[in-house]
């Protein structure tokens, strides 16, 4: 893979996205949603790595075009791009009709009640056992949300215990979700 940006502010770094990969490849991902498109670094690894289907959102994929090109669509076929404000209710409809989900990457609005609602939005779309990952968890009010969210400590619907938390590196945090011994979520 050819690198697409400098890694600079607004990307992952090369280390960060060695690590997406990595844990993509290593669990045999099949359905990956991303929140936060930004310059198409991520939702390229992503693509590559994926043995099923992305979805990606974001409220303009013209910074992902200027980065990869007119045809960034084609270029990242396994990819399907949805164009809508993550916080509407339509592009949580949208989103979920792709769903669900083993893997969620947030990584687009940074501001705490942003992050949060992507949270609470899109996590529930993660099938049992799924993987969260949040990008910039040492930077403002991700931060705050990573080191004090109260969604982040409370288990999904359906779940009998609450999520675990890990550092991947100095910026990419995981959220794993796990899996009931009989491999079902309880929603009676």
């Amino acid at each position: 893979m050819e690198p697409i940006h400098d890694g600079g502010s607004g990307s992952m770094n090369e280390v960060e996205l060695a690590h997406l990969a990595w844990s993509i490849v290593d669990r045999q991902a099949t359905a990956v949603l991303e929140v936060g498109t930004g310059r198409g670094a991520s939702t390229t690894v992503l693509n590559e790595a994926v043995s099923g289907r992305v979805v990606t959102l974001d409220v303009n994929h013209a910074t992902v075009q200027h980065y990869i090109g007119d045809d960034f669509r084609d270029k990242l076929g396994k990819t399907t791009f949805i164009q809508a404000d993550s916080h509407s209710f339509a592009a949580i409809e949208l989103v979920a009709r792709y769903g669900p989900y083993d893997t969620l990457l947030i990584d687009g609005d940074h501001y705490y009640p942003g992050v949060n609602q992507d949270y609470l939005n899109f996590a529930p779309l993660l099938a049992p056992g799924g993987v969260c990952f949040i990008h910039d968890i040492e930077w403002g009010d991700v931060r705050v949300f990573w080191e004090r969210g109260l969604p982040l400590r409370r288990p999904l619907p359906g779940h009998l215990h609450p999520p675990v938390l890990h550092k991947l590196g100095p910026n990419l945090g995981v959220v794993l979700f796990p899996t009931p011994p009989n491999g079902r979520l309880d929603v009676s």
